[in-house]
């Protein structure tokens, strides 16, 4: 009964499912986190950080890649 959530939506919708920067949440959490952004900014830290990490990359590499970052 879980959902897949993109940490990165919108136009990085398609980046961040090829990078990983998803995780699966239970229906009344992914709904809270879209009908009122509860944790939005939180899960998109996480996967930043993963993915600088796991990539090897820098803050630039994922600006470069995001078009911004928010660590």
């Amino acid at each position: 009964n879980l959902q897949l959530h993109h940490c990165w939506h919108g136009s990085n919708r398609k980046l961040a499912d090829k990078d990983g920067l998803t995780v699966k949440l239970c229906m009344e959490c992914h709904m809270k986190l879209h009908d009122k952004g509860i944790g939005d900014r939180y899960l998109m830290e996480i996967a930043e950080k993963a993915y600088l990490s796991h990539y090897n990359k820098s803050i630039g590499d994922f600006i470069e890649r995001y078009g911004k970052n928010v660590i």
